[in-house]
């Protein structure tokens, strides 16, 4: 960021040499005022907002235009960042290991509705309104939710598989008197989901093992 400059929506009283301020039409409320700089490739820093040099800077405010300059400017951003890009390590792409059968839950556990439905059940119209026991209910709910997101974040190692962290956090769930909600959810067999890399969500936890590349 140059000096004077503000991405807060406050007036910018300052201006390096070499920037050009340009006020746009039609700006909705929530658009701030902010800088476009040009990093020098030459002392460019893989942290962000460091290395910024003001050879050339825009404080723009207001509804996106186009603006002389501007097209220079984003495409040797575009080729910085695809020369940076080509020296990162290549993966290759993600395979399905190995699903195990569904871990049981305690009878004494209250199954939710959609539990042996493949179909999940619509939304009642009318919303329910909790009294005081519901409320203490879903506050300890709310705080075991917590809990086990902590517990699960702790999992995450390399050569630790997915199917390993969606025992632990069934195990810790069970073991709480609690049910794992995403299991039997329109047929879904796990207590997690797992979405590595390009998968990119309601993975199902398997034999993959996280790694670091």
């Amino acid at each position: 960021m140059s000096p004077g400059a503000s991405c807060s929506g406050v007036p910018v009283p300052l201006r390096p040499a070499g920037t050009h301020t340009f006020l746009l039409p039609a700006a909705p409320p929530f658009v701030s005022k902010c800088t476009i700089n040009r990093r020098d490739p030459r002392t460019a820093s893989s942290c962000f907002g460091k290395a910024i040099t003001p050879k050339r800077c825009f404080v723009v405010a207001g509804g996106l235009t186009w603006v002389d300059g501007v097209e220079e400017e984003l495409m040797e951003l575009q080729k910085t960042q695809e020369q940076s890009s080509g020296k990162l390590k290549k993966r290759p792409p993600l395979r399905r290991g190995k699903v195990y059968p569904q871990l049981p839950v305690p009878e004494h556990i209250p199954r939710p509705s959609y539990v042996g439905a493949n179909i999940p059940q619509e939304l009642p119209a009318v919303r329910q309104i909790h009294n005081a026991e519901g409320i203490a209910g879903m506050r300890a709910a709310c705080k075991l939710a917590a809990r086990v997101l902590d517990f699960a974040g702790t999992l995450v190692k390399p050569s630790v598989t997915t199917n390993e962290i969606d025992r632990a956090v069934h195990h810790m769930i069970v073991e709480a008197g609690a049910y794992p909600s995403p299991l039997g959810y329109g047929g879904f067999p796990k207590s997690i989901c797992t979405s590595v890399n390009e998968c990119v969500c309601h993975g199902l936890p398997d034999s993959t093992q996280l790694q670091v590349l």
